[in-house]
């Protein structure tokens, strides 16, 4: 009985539906930033995360939704639009995992981020967000 349930979470983990729901629900809660974002919204971006969600940056970190939201507004000061695209994502039940490639700007700062989602009551929201920046070329 152990074998074969082993067997089935391993078909589940690896199945092509999961990554579907993954990479739909990353492309999607992206859509919804990138938008929020583009139009100014930092409150709109903060319900995105849970409440108690951390945002880790290159120079700092921000712990909870009020954070965040004070953090994507000063970002939106300095750097009024975002471009993000999805390049991965995996799914394990009720966590999301993806990463993407973003550019502040029509001449800021790129880099890459690291996501974790949750599912919490049915809807899907940020857990951890780390983000870097690439150096420029030398």
């Amino acid at each position: 009985m152990k074998l074969r349930s082993l067997g089935l979470m391993a078909f589940l983990v690896a199945s092509p539906a999961y990554a579907d729901e993954a990479m739909t629900v990353a492309q999607d809660l992206t859509s919804k930033w990138q938008t929020a974002y583009n139009s100014g919204d930092a409150a709109k971006i903060a319900d995105l995360y849970m409440q108690d969600a951390v945002w880790v940056r290159p120079t700092e970190i921000d712990k909870g939704k009020a954070e965040i939201e004070k953090a994507v507004a000063n970002l939106m000061k300095q750097f009024p639009k975002l471009t993000v695209t999805v390049a991965g994502a995996g799914q394990h039940g009720n966590v999301i995992w993806f990463y993407n490639d973003y550019m502040l700007g029509p001449n800021g700062p790129s880099g890459h981020a690291g996501i974790t989602l949750i599912n919490d009551g049915g809807s899907w929201r940020y857990l951890i967000h780390t983000s870097n920046i690439t150096p420029p070329k030398q």
